[in-house]
């Protein structure tokens, strides 16, 4: 009787995943996982109460307007790498509000709308390493007011506004390392940027350019050349950090 009675509990835990109407798994502190199920769209069955959703792997739709997920504003953390996301359009996720943790790895997205982060007040960690970045507009940073970490290692940047980094005066590790850096006079303020973060204590470590010899000094007080590898600045706003080339 024993063993029937846990072969029935059992069953009746596999099916339920079907049984609730989606393919995902929940547990009992809120997170729901969704990954890899080749899905399209959020399942309109899950509960709207959940903390933590795992939808990586899958084939989702981002849409042109409105918001990304509508039905879940108490989400505390949301992961969304390995999608196919070329563009974030604008406030796609104006309602997720208490969300503190973004995971856009492997998406490759290539433009982020300037309000694309749009209500994000409370975002803690935002994840977008190996994406096709070419450019980090400042508007897109703005909606940002408790951000700790950003990732942007592996994109395609050429250079990054000094005012884009200065905007994020509370971001204690910013990661951007795996770039294709342009070493011109366009990085100057980059480069100021990195010396004055060091001299005010926020970072230690040193900071090399390039395994040329003689970077040529066009630019007085500039930094002016041609790189033969990638710069590669290493972690920023942490204990260490470098801009050297490979």
């Amino acid at each position: 009787m024993e063993c029937a009675w846990y072969l029935c509990v059992c069953s009746l835990l596999c099916v339920w995943p079907a049984a609730a109407g989606h393919p995902c798994s929940i547990d009992s502190k809120g997170w729901a996982d969704c990954s890899g199920k080749s899905l399209l769209h959020t399942p309109d069955s899950l509960p709207g109460n959940i903390t933590s959703l795992d939808l990586s792997f899958n084939s989702l739709a981002m849409p042109r307007s409105g918001t990304f997920l509508i039905h879940f504003p108490s989400l505390r953390a949301l992961n969304l790498s390995n999608n196919i996301i070329p563009m974030l359009y604008p406030a796609v996720f104006s309602n997720l509000w208490a969300l503190h943790l973004l995971d856009l790895n492997s998406c490759n997205i290539s433009h982020l709308h300037p309000e694309a982060f749009q209500g994000l007040r409370n975002l803690h960690t935002l994840l977008l390493k190996n994406n096709k970045l070419q450019i980090l507009q400042l508007p897109a940073f703005l909606a940002f007011g408790a951000l700790v970490h950003l990732d942007l290692r592996n994109n395609d940047l050429l250079s990054v506004d000094a005012l884009v980094l200065q905007r994020m005066e509370r971001t204690h590790q910013i990661l951007l390392q795996g770039n294709p850096w342009v070493c011109n006079c366009s990085m100057y303020p980059f480069q100021q940027w990195l010396h004055q973060r060091r001299g005010e204590g926020r970072t230690e470590g040193r900071a090399t350019m390039g395994k040329e010899e003689g970077l040529k000094r066009k630019c007085p007080g500039r930094v002016q050349g041609r790189i033969t590898g990638v710069i590669d600045v290493e972690t920023l706003f942490g204990p260490f950090y470098s801009v050297s080339s490979d």
